[in-house]
């Protein structure tokens, strides 16, 4: 099967969902008697949610590209992919305190929100719409094909200003699908293994500490309180409130003071771990190829101002 990674209708509210769900195939079941190392299990967690940086330096590059080609737009600092909150299989777990500050809830984004890039293509007239969003994504003439080790095939457009972008901040188109799609390879792995962990075994200590904090919770579901008490106001990549930053600051300690987050993770590296033993040398270098991406992305936001 191939997907090609490639439409201006809502384009990134499918990439998340693609990088979010991940994909349910085939694959070898993990061992749980299999030790990871501890870099490969570190890897593995930066790997699984990717920093706040890469989105905005995303917006960033892509603004100054389509400017340059002739269309003024105005992105702002909206952080592409930045609403999800995501521990292997297992949604709602936050890998850091600054990704959930940056990130918040996707319960709290406006049903048909657009980004700055869709809605100005969308407000222009035929033919030069077609013009734009060509200069902007490419078309499927030229593309660059990615299969994941799950056996999915995606691809991508090779020119316009949303590759160079991945090319100013990965190396290589190659390298951003790499990284990108690692969460889809490590979901195959959790569910085709049955990956399960004794969340009921701290999931009281979370919600007692969430409580104490003025933030009620039942289970993992801190984005159904901050849809009841925020509601969707924003745009999609637009950041959160401050309140909504607070409670996702809150939900991200409780399930780190309370173990919660820590057993998780656990029970992904005890499932998974004949398929990271195996694939170790792999990781580390996406975690290398990752990191390097991630200064280029710091230069591209401080160049910014």
């Amino acid at each position: 099967m191939e997907r090609h990674v490639q439409a201006p209708v809502r384009l990134y509210r499918v990439l998340i969902a693609i990088l979010s769900l991940g994909v349910l195939l085939s694959g070898c079941a993990g061992s749980p008697e299999v030790a990871v190392p501890p870099d490969v299990a570190a890897a593995t967690t930066e790997l699984s949610q990717l920093p706040p940086d890469i989105g905005l330096a995303r917006t960033i590059a892509r603004e100054g590209c389509i400017n340059a080609a002739g269309y003024p737009v105005v992105a702002g600092r909206i952080v592409e992919g930045a609403t999800r909150a995501q521990e292997g299989a297992t949604v709602g777990i936050w890998a850091s305190e600054d990704r959930a500050r940056s990130g918040g809830y996707s319960t709290t984004l406006k049903e048909e929100s657009s980004t700055p890039f869709q809605a100005f293509g969308d407000a222009l007239p035929e033919p030069q719409r077609n013009e734009y969003f060509h200069a902007l994504m490419g078309d499927k003439t030229d593309v660059e094909k990615y299969t994941t080790d799950a056996g999915m095939v995606f691809s991508r457009a090779a020119e316009g200003c949303f590759a160079d972008s991945d090319r100013e901040i990965f190396g290589t188109l190659q390298d951003a699908m790499a990284i990108e799609l690692f969460i889809n390879d490590l979901t195959a792995q959790l569910r085709e293994g049955g990956a399960s962990s004794s969340v009921g075994e701290y999931i009281g200590d979370y919600e007692r500490c969430m409580a104490q904090a003025g933030s009620a919770v039942h289970g993992l579901h801190a984005d159904t309180l901050a849809g009841e008490k925020f509601g969707r106001y924003r745009a999609l990549g637009e950041p959160p409130r401050a309140e909504e930053q607070e409670l996702a600051v809150t939900d991200f300690r409780c399930q780190d003071s309370s173990g919660l987050a820590a057993n998780v993770r656990e029970a992904n590296l005890r499932t998974a771990g004949e398929w990271l033993k195996k694939n170790e040398q792999r990781i580390l270098t996406l975690k290398e190829t990752l990191a390097h991406s991630v200064e280029r992305a710091q230069n591209i936001i401080n160049g910014h101002g």
